[in-house]
């Protein structure tokens, strides 16, 4: 073997070292970028859209008939409470998710009072 064909594998060889390299920078790429847009730009719909006190429309669940813009009372995490107009309110704890396409809304919550009924909270 001469020294020519001795260069030719050291060549070879450096070549796939820079392209397992540029192999992990592209999944480290991706990786960051799969990481920002989860912490950044993904809605989670999993918690109330709003902290604080607002109002938002609260229906029983199953009767659309019976809907009211009621105030609401989320911690950030979950709805805490909700309080009718002639001064009386129910506690509860409550569970949110992402609505169906065809709503006009993207996302609900279902709130569980303490006497075991269920309400669908929605942005009004």
């Amino acid at each position: 073997m001469n020294d020519d064909d001795n260069d030719d594998e050291q060549q070879y060889s450096g070549n796939n070292a820079n392209r397992g390299g540029g192999i992990l920078g592209l999944i480290v790429i991706i990786a960051l970028c799969w990481w920002g847009y989860n912490h950044f730009v993904k809605k989670d719909y999993s918690k109330p859209w709003w902290k604080g006190v607002a109002t938002q429309r609260v229906c029983a669940t199953g009767d659309s008939q019976g809907c009211y813009n009621l105030l609401a009372y989320s911690d950030g995490n979950s709805i805490n409470s909700i309080s009718f107009p002639n001064g009386g309110y129910i506690r509860g704890n409550s569970e949110c998710f992402e609505a169906a396409s065809f709503y006009d809304y993207d996302q609900f919550c279902r709130f569980y009072d303490q006497q075991g009924r269920k309400w669908d909270v929605t942005p009004l």
